[in-house]
């Protein structure tokens, strides 16, 4: 897609539509595994903006460097989980010059993030999606990644494990829970760059229920 308008276009007629008649439409089966059922949502969106499933370190969207990501949420439009950004090489971090010019700053820095309301959990036939929104980082939260982003790296260098475990990082971490590495050493462990749903929640604030905005409105009819 060459532009923003014409994902708007993709996205807007399928918003609202429940999985349970939208998915078949699109040729999707809705997984009965909890393990799997969590992909349905990046399964359609991948399907109505015609995204690829492979493993080129390019953006989603790649005419308009922008990535897309699902952002799952719950009944008081809250982020349910963390967010995967990318996978996690130690030896390509080690060798990176600074976070600015880092292949985690490259998928951070243009996201369109989709939100999937999951109204039960257990339940994707009744899940649907919201409208998107396209998110650029402030630069108070780019220097909140950065921080998180020189320590992992710092324990990279070191190959310190400890400091590369899950939830290493305030806001930008890792995270090991791949099930074919689970048991393994350390050194041995598959890992990803992950948005922790603290952040996430942050930018839904920003963008879904924006309260600042709000209440500066209201003082603003309020006033005599």
């Amino acid at each position: 897609m060459n532009s923003y308008n014409e994902v708007r276009q993709a996205l807007d007629p399928v918003v609202g539509v429940p999985f349970r008649e939208l998915a078949p439409a699109l040729g999707i089966d809705l997984p009965a595994d909890a393990t799997r059922r969590k992909q349905a949502g990046g399964d359609v969106v991948e399907k109505v903006l015609q995204i690829a499933k492979n493993s080129i370190p390019k953006p989603d969207l790649e005419y308009l460097g922008t990535e897309v990501k699902t952002i799952p949420l719950n009944t008081r439009s809250r982020p349910r989980e963390w967010t995967k950004i990318s996978t996690f090489n130690i030896a390509s971090v080690v060798a990176e010059a600074d976070f600015r010019r880092s292949s985690v700053f490259a998928k951070l820095r243009s996201i369109l993030f989709v939100p999937v309301m999951k109204t039960n959990n257990d339940a994707p036939d009744f899940w649907y999606l919201r409208p998107s929104f396209l998110w650029l980082p402030t630069e108070d939260q780019l220097v909140r990644f950065e921080t998180d982003y020189q320590m992992i790296r710092t324990a990279a260098a070191a190959e310190d494990w400890g400091g590369l475990s899950s939830g290493s990082g305030e806001s930008l971490t890792l995270k090991t829970s791949d099930k074919r590495t689970r048991d393994k050493s350390p050194e041995l462990k598959r890992r990803a760059w992950w948005l922790k749903a603290s952040i996430t929640r942050e930018i839904c604030e920003q963008n879904l229920w924006p309260h600042k905005a709000i209440e500066e409105r209201r003082d603003q009819l309020l006033r005599p």
